[in-house]
């Protein structure tokens, strides 16, 4: 008989093809020794169990509830049925460890803090969000999502601790501040980490989220991290609001931006990308609006004062970066305007400057920067708070005037975190 399909018969028989066999008997003869090894891998098999039952309690107690969590549905039972069935097989553990050692261990009468830990991160999506500068778990916080479709926060991952102890008293009737303590600190050590993406382009409404990207509006799951989200409802099919004023007029958004920027088409429509960035929490841009058709910023950006400044307010050389690539050092000071450009030079040149610093002259060019705290009374405004004579304008924002009185350039900072309102007035 051919040899390749003596192989293939004695591999259908389970015996080794690294020998082909000419006769029964040895067939017969490697099929026993093959039954001998089985027994002996049994026996084997049986001892390292025996051996693996005298770790300590606690560490044979956390990997049966690792394995019991695991399970398919078992953490689609509810929270009391969850922690009866954790508890009868951590019962059998102390059991099955009682019969080899022995001994007679008295059983717990309630759930392990770990335990309690990987049934809460499992069945209500516990998780570490951490900072986008760091992998330490410790810099981040802990986190659970609201599947609640009634809740104020649906969607949103929260870290509201006194629904966590909610939930913990799901598993634990009688919980201690102690108690707690231990659950949240193996919860935090045991929880997947998550990063907000920042990657999409995603708009997060009271209902659900809509994706500029796809034109998709899709409900919230707990696979994206949402911290927080719009409490107004997205409507695609809601008519532009209109409201009647005391003095019998109507205020509509379209007519009120087109008043604001004397109804230029270009400006009305990037204040209408401004707004509906301001939606899409997730996407930096990596830009900001620059209003060039101020009266003003006009009248400056003829002149050669315009730099950009360094993290400590300095203003670079800019034509020595232009011409070299190397950045180096530009004194504020009479007669040094060769060391800058005009603005128009400085938007060509360099797109993606991380701002415009302007050499603000106030005798000459009439023009004083308003310095506005965030603090600032509202009743107080526009009353100066001080004013700064040859101050770095900074360069996100060269925004719209404001009346009264007539505002020649102004930088909303009210979206920025922890800064100040800059605006510039028209001099008397």
């Amino acid at each position: 008989m051919d040899n390749e399909i003596l192989s293939s018969i004695y591999v259908t028989n389970g015996v080794d093809t690294d020998k082909v066999l000419d006769t029964l008997a040895e067939l017969e003869d490697v099929k026993k020794s093959k039954s001998s090894t089985k027994t002996k891998s049994s026996k084997t098999a049986a001892v390292d169990h025996t051996r693996s039952l005298l770790r300590p309690t606690s560490i044979l107690v956390n990997a049966a509830a690792l394995q019991l969590v695991d399970e398919e549905g078992f953490c689609d039972k509810s929270a009391e049925d969850m922690s009866q069935e954790m508890l009868t097989r951590i019962h059998a553990v102390y059991a099955e460890k009682d019969q080899v050692m022995k001994t007679k261990t008295a059983v717990p009468k309630e759930l392990p803090y770990f335990a309690i830990a990987i049934m809460v991160i499992k069945k209500y999506n516990f998780v570490v969000i951490m900072p986008d500068d760091s992998s330490n778990r410790e810099s981040g916080f802990l986190a659970f999502y609201d599947g609640n479709g009634k809740s104020s926060s649906y969607g949103l991952y929260v870290t509201d601790t006194v629904r966590m102890d909610k939930i913990f008293s799901f598993f634990h009737g009688d919980l201690k501040k102690r108690d707690r303590e231990e659950i949240m600190s193996s919860i935090r050590a045991e929880a997947p980490t998550r990063r907000v993406d920042t990657t999409q382009d995603i708009a997060p409404f009271a209902n659900d989220a809509y994706n500029y990207d796809t034109g998709e509006f899709k409900p919230y799951i707990p696979d994206q991290t949402h911290l927080f989200k719009f409490a107004t409802k997205w409507n695609p099919e809601a008519p532009l609001p209109v409201i009647d004023q005391a003095d019998g007029t109507q205020w509509r958004p379209d007519k009120w931006l087109g008043s604001l920027f004397k109804d230029d088409a270009e400006l009305v429509l990037s204040m209408w990308q401004v707004i509906g960035a301001h939606l899409r929490p997730y996407n930096s841009f990596d830009q900001w609006p620059t209003f060039y058709k101020n009266e003003t910023i006009q009248e400056l950006g003829t002149t050669r004062r315009w730099s950009i400044s360094t993290k400590d307010n300095m203003p670079i050389d800019v034509p020595h970066l232009i011409t070299t690539g190397m950045v180096r050092g530009a004194a504020i000071r009479q007669g040094c305007d060769q060391l800058r450009v005009d603005l128009d030079t400085l938007v060509d040149s360099i797109p993606e400057a991380a701002n415009h610093a302007y050499y603000l002259d106030s005798i000459v060019e009439r023009v004083i920067i308003v310095d506005i705290e965030k603090t600032c009374p509202q009743r107080c405004c526009p009353i100066p708070v001080r004013y700064v004579a040859g101050r770095t304008v900074p360069g996100n924002f060269y925004e719209r005037q404001r009346p009264p009185p007539s505002y020649a350039a102004t930088r909303d900072l009210s979206s920025v975190a922890g800064r100040d309102n800059q605006t510039g007035t028209q001099a008397p």
